[in-house]
């Protein structure tokens, strides 16, 4: 029942007279049948009347609210008759979920009797996301990172390459390690890891006397292969490590150098005394005593010069050998001699 009327009489003939129209909760008083919108309403009586009072619902409000803006949105936010059912709805964001509504209702669309205004605000939580992490080869190197975390979590990832290996990549192109990953969704990601590579240089002594083939990049632990070839009238000695093989191989095991040591097939490389000078060594120093006017040249073993000294006659020289080690001394015109150094 919406309300009720009141004032009904008999009357005499143009007697006035007053009726009034009382609604109930969740209405309001609209008009009466003869389209009067008074009330209380009086009434001058010329004949019998039947008044009907006309009563409309009440329009009440839902007013729908979010936690926050980035979470989501919500539908069915208007002004609805007195006890009409209307849906709301909650729509959450990417990388959200809807969880409730703030008077603890989780259904979701949800029906609402209107009885008042009523205002609901729409609580959302964030989607958690599993990232997984996994190596080209589980024996090149480890990663740390994995796990679960929430969307737009930032998740820091270490890749760490075992002992002569080194990170190269991630799978979506990525080349920073560490990394500051940001979660938006179930991920895998593929982290590259390579052997390490390491150069071979391969050096004469003298170009003249003849070539050395074979460096290049090579990676860990691979097989190198160099070769010397000398050139007429000279012969090949040695490598600069005191190898003697050639062709040599070895394993490549860090970046290095070799120079293949030749010599001139008429020249003497051991420590005896020639015409015009001695040779030896005295407290790490190698002693050149000289007769006549002669230069005197010292070279290392990979035939690089480490000293040239313009003499006069009758001196005697000393240089001061920077390590222990294979020397040869050239003096003036005379073939070279080998001296050994031990300090």
């Amino acid at each position: 029942m919406k309300g009720y009327a009141g004032g009904d009489a008999t009357v005499l003939y143009l007697d006035s007279v007053t009726i009034s129209a009382t609604s109930n909760y969740g209405y309001h008083f609209a008009r009466w049948n003869d389209g009067s919108t008074e009330n209380p309403h009086t009434i001058q009586v010329t004949a019998n009347r039947t008044y009907i009072a006309q009563f409309d619902n009440n329009q009440y409000s839902i007013a729908l609210n979010v936690d926050a803006l980035i979470h989501g949105t919500v539908m069915g936010a208007s002004s609805y008759n007195y006890l009409s059912e209307q849906p709301i709805t909650a729509i959450a964001n990417y990388g959200y979920h809807f969880s409730q509504w703030s008077d603890g209702d989780t259904s979701n669309p949800r029906m609402v009797m209107l009885t008042q205004d009523t205002s609901f605000t729409a609580l959302f939580a964030k989607n958690y996301y599993t990232l997984t992490l996994q190596s080209n080869d589980i024996t090149l190197g480890t990663i740390v990172g994995d796990g679960t975390y929430g969307y737009l979590d930032t998740v820091s990832l270490v890749a760490t390459a075992t002992e002569h290996h080194h990170f190269v990549h991630w799978d979506d192109g990525n080349s920073d390690n560490p990394r500051q990953y940001v979660v938006i969704g179930d991920t895998v990601l593929t982290v590259f890891f390579a052997i390490d590579t390491y150069h071979v240089s391969v050096l004469s002594n003298n170009i003249a006397y003849g070539n050395a083939t074979g460096d290049g990049d090579f990676v860990y632990g691979a097989p190198a292969t160099v070769t010397a070839t000398a050139y007429s009238g000279f012969r090949f000695a040695r490598w600069s490590n005191g190898d003697t093989h050639n062709p040599y191989t070895f394993a490549v095991l860090q970046d290095m150098e070799l120079t293949a040591i030749f010599e001139d097939e008429n020249e003497c490389v051991d420590d005896v005394e020639t015409i015009n000078a001695k040779v030896y060594t005295q407290n790490g120093e190698i002693v050149v005593e000289v007769t006549g006017v002669n230069d005197v040249w010292l070279y290392d073993e990979s035939g690089r010069l480490v000293q040239a000294i313009k003499q006069s006659s009758n001196q005697t020289i000393r240089f001061d050998a920077p390590v222990s080690g294979t020397y040869m001394i050239r003096i003036g015109g005379y073939p070279a001699r080998k001296v050994v150094v031990i300090r």
